[in-house]
């Protein structure tokens, strides 16, 4: 399944939304700096995304952190979406 169809139908999924709307993303990547470096890059690019909570795995070598929107329209959050994807070292996203 390719990311193009992906984005597609989660587009679908929120313009069924009412907005503004709350969307929390979490994310999961390697307890390193190019992981760190990226997640600053993300939060100065998207000023209106705030980090909510982070912490480390229980050996330290993975970093979670939770990020939270006030959406006010389906394309702020595909884009949030779109620049989780980017992030290298990046495991999961939920």
């Amino acid at each position: 399944m390719s990311d193009e169809f992906d984005l597609s139908r989660m587009r679908e999924i929120l313009e069924k939304e009412t907005y503004p709307s709350r969307y929390v993303q979490k994310v999961v990547g390697n307890n390193n700096d190019i992981f760190r470096g990226d997640l600053a890059t993300l939060e100065a690019k998207l000023t209106r995304v705030v980090r909510t909570g982070d912490r480390l795995g229980g050996s330290g070598k993975y970093l979670s952190v939770t990020y939270e929107l006030m959406a006010d329209n389906p394309e702020e959050i595909l884009e949030l979406i779109r620049e989780v994807r980017a992030l290298r070292e990046l495991l999961f996203m939920l």
